[in-house]
């Protein structure tokens, strides 16, 4: 599983990707190098996280060491429509505000 691309919004230059359904130990150091692969190559990246259904304490750190080379880089990542399995473990952690994704959807 990996990252797909959706499309670019032309006025802002924002590309678009959604994340695999699973975001966990079993699947974290290949999608690690994908997400920190696109923000080499991309200078604002959103990442669409509706459709992920599985996610763990791996997953987390995918999201945090990404949004900490993001910053490093000073590149645009913004997470965004978590969905319920998102929502729930970066609410039990108190990362949603940290990681930039709303309680409502849009990050």
């Amino acid at each position: 599983m990996s990252f797909q691309r959706n499309n670019v919004d032309e006025e802002t230059g924002v590309v678009n990707y959604s994340a695999p359904g699973q975001l966990n130990i079993y699947e974290c150091q290949a999608l690690r190098t994908d997400l920190l692969a696109l923000l080499d190559a991309h200078n604002s990246l959103a990442i669409d996280l509706s459709e992920v259904t599985e996610f763990d304490t791996a997953g987390v750190q995918i999201l945090i060491a990404a949004r900490k080379e993001a910053e490093a880089k000073r590149k645009v990542l913004v997470y965004q429509s978590p969905s319920p399995a998102v929502s729930e473990l970066l609410e039990l952690y108190a990362l949603g505000e940290t990681l930039g994704v709303g309680p409502g959807g849009k990050g």
